[in-house]
């Protein structure tokens, strides 16, 4: 009776010579080994190294410098200590820009001391007209060469500057300019009223 197995080697005669010496041509069941077959190495066994991110700031990817959540103890810390960096950095700018403004604050003081004085003597000294609207003329004054001066300053990059000692000279610099500046504007306001006073008196 024929075999209706297939033959182990593909030929029938020498499966038969092979069992008259002993031998037996077992057929393989374990299929050809494929790239899919391949053994994967286990997860506990796999490199576990945060992978960095291709992102350049943390605006780009939200969890800057990892290129997404993180999924161990180590990306965390990674994690942690880049927020930490950042947040030590904002609140470094931010206590150098309040630093800065004091400092400006301090400038444009200087540049209107005149107006200061005059708003003080007034209080004291200014006619009865004057003390009795607490001397707003003179007030508003003080107060809008103060403001002027400080946006004068801006517009010049005094914030560029950094608020050290050693940069204290370039600040005063800027400080002066923004006077000039002001000093500018102003004698061109006075003298577009008397122009505007004259014009006025010439009407009547």
């Amino acid at each position: 009776m024929a075999d209706n197995h297939p033959s182990p080697t593909g030929s029938q005669a020498y499966d038969t010579i092979l069992r008259w010496i002993g031998l037996q041509a077992v057929p393989s069941r374990k299929k050809p080994e494929t790239a899919e077959d391949a053994p994967q190495a286990s997860s506990s066994n796999q490199q576990t190294a945060p992978k960095p991110s291709n992102a350049i700031s943390p605006g780009e990817n939200p969890w800057y410098p990892l290129p997404g959540p993180p999924t161990t103890d180590e990306e965390k810390d990674i994690l942690k200590q880049a927020i930490q960096q950042e947040l030590d950095q904002l609140q470094a700018v931010a206590r150098e820009r309040d630093q800065k403004s004091k400092d400006m604050e301090t400038y444009a003081a200087s540049n209107c001391a005149d107006l200061r004085w005059m708003y003080q003597n007034c209080l004291s000294n200014g006619t009865l007209m004057e003390r009795s609207s607490f001397c707003q003329v003179q007030k508003n004054a003080w107060r809008e060469c103060l403001s002027v001066q400080k946006k004068y300053m801006a517009q010049l990059g005094y914030y560029s500057i950094p608020a050290t000692k050693e940069y204290a000279d370039a600040r005063q610099v800027i400080a002066d300019k923004a006077d000039d500046l002001y000093l500018k504007a102003a004698k061109a306001r006075k003298e577009e009223e008397a122009a505007a006073a004259a014009l006025a008196d010439a009407a009547k």
